[in-house]
């Protein structure tokens, strides 16, 4: 007798639209500036760490992901720190306040001399 191997139906992976609308740049009610960590400027740790703001139509942070890391935990810990302290407006679609995606980059640069 002869196997007969079940046939495999695969159906094509959805992936339901984002409810966040992509923006170039958050809007600002009050953006905060991160305090270069005293550790990571002993250690002359430097960087530049890229993070991803959803704003929901309130202008309220829902959450932050680090897209690229600057290498150093201290750095990206207080560029998310000085984002969560931050605060937004919404985007707009047309008249209606809409949840929003932007990202943005921090810069640690230590100053010579």
């Amino acid at each position: 007798m002869q196997k007969v191997a079940p046939e495999i139906v695969t159906s094509p992976v959805v992936v339901p639209p984002s409810p966040y609308l992509n923006v170039t740049q958050p809007s600002y009610a009050n953006r905060v500036e991160p305090d270069y960590p005293t550790q990571a400027r002993r250690l002359h740790q430097q960087g530049t760490v890229t993070l991803a703001l959803y704003i929901n139509a309130l202008g309220s942070l829902d959450k932050i992901e680090v897209v690229k890391s600057s290498g150093f935990r201290l750095l990206d810990d207080a560029a998310v720190e000085a984002m969560k302290q931050s605060r937004f407006h919404p985007a707009y679609q047309g008249n209606t306040p809409t949840p929003s995606r932007a990202e943005v980059s921090v810069n640690f640069v230590l100053e010579s001399g």
